[in-house]
């Protein structure tokens, strides 16, 4: 007798799960300036690439799903307009159908980062003409690092997750590590950005490319204060 109750309630149990739904809301930004982007195409896909629902982003850079009910999928982007690199693709795991609130951020074609990201970098530089020896901008007794926001884990994760490989390098099976030197601002801004020791001219622009996008930096610190700070980056490129 025992053993009939616990099957029924495990049935019970089972069948309520089941009937569950849950929304799934996702943003969508430029990664240079954290702008909504309008009219991205979502597509929500199951393993076997069957397509299970679309829409399309709004003027706030979002759309809703309503009413899902499998517990994995997949998402593609479109962007009709070729205007951003659409490679950030999310997956939807989500056993329990709880509410999803998602956001992806995504990088300019190559034509437009190139244009626009090289104008802000000028203008950085011609507003931050200086540049001093290899060494802090600190004459005082305590000092903390430059650093990217979040720390190391969050830059390995920035540079993985919007790293672009260029298709002539991986072609030809071209992998290795470029080494980038920079200023880092009293407000955070990357300035000055240079190859110190690179490995072709794609995946040297590649890892100028990755520093001209980053979010503004934590400045270096001098007895409390912030200042300027010379930093060097090693980018690393595998094809592993």
């Amino acid at each position: 007798m025992k053993k009939v109750l616990i099957a029924v309630i495990l049935l019970i149990s089972f069948t309520s799960t089941a009937g569950e739904t849950y929304d799934y809301t996702l943003t969508v930004y430029e990664l240079a300036t954290n702008k909504p982007i309008e009219g991205i195409q979502v597509i929500l896909r199951t393993n076997k690439d069957e397509d299970v629902a679309s829409g399309v982003t709004d003027s706030s850079g979002t759309v809703v799903f309503t009413e899902l009910k499998l517990k994995m999928m997949y998402v593609a982007l479109r962007d009709s307009d070729r205007e951003y690199y659409c490679n950030i693709n999310p997956t939807i795991d989500n056993p329990e159908r709880k509410n999803i609130d998602d956001e992806v951020y995504l990088r300019w074609v190559e034509a437009i980062e190139e244009r626009k990201l090289a104008q802000r970098e000028q203008f950085h530089r011609e507003s931050h003409p200086f540049i001093f020896e290899n060494k802090p901008d600190c004459e005082g007794t305590e000092w903390g690092e430059a650093g990217f926001p979040g720390g190391e884990i969050a830059l390995q994760y920035f540079i993985s997750h919007y790293t672009i490989y260029p298709g002539e390098s991986i072609e030809m099976g071209v992998q290795g590590r470029v080494y980038l030197s920079f200023v880092v601002e009293p407000n955070g801004e990357l300035t000055h950005i240079e190859v110190e020791r690179g490995i072709s001219s794609e995946l040297d622009h590649e890892a100028i490319m990755l520093l001209r996008y980053m979010p503004r930096w934590v400045a270096g610190t001098c007895d409390g204060v912030t200042i300027r700070t010379r930093c060097r980056l090693p980018i690393n490129f595998s094809l592993n």
